[in-house]
């Protein structure tokens, strides 16, 4: 039986992080404004863009529609 890709992400996490280090992972990416600023949240976890796309597609996707500069102040 193939496992969701939700089901698949939660094991990757489940795996590499402590359950306050994914929320922290979610949260950061969830909250950035930009692309950039989203890629500094998986790079200080010591995630490469491939790793992190690869077990994280859902949090990817979140990545791929911010846009590429913060927007002025």
């Amino acid at each position: 039986m193939k496992k969701n890709v939700d089901q698949q992400e939660q094991e990757w996490a489940d795996a590499l992080f402590p359950g306050r280090e994914y929320v922290m992972l979610d949260l950061g990416v969830r909250a950035a404004q930009s692309k950039p600023e989203a890629r500094e949240v998986h790079t200080r976890l010591g995630l490469s863009k491939e790793e992190f796309a690869e077990r994280f597609p859902s949090l990817e996707k979140v990545i791929q529609n911010l846009p590429d500069e913060p927007p002025s102040a």
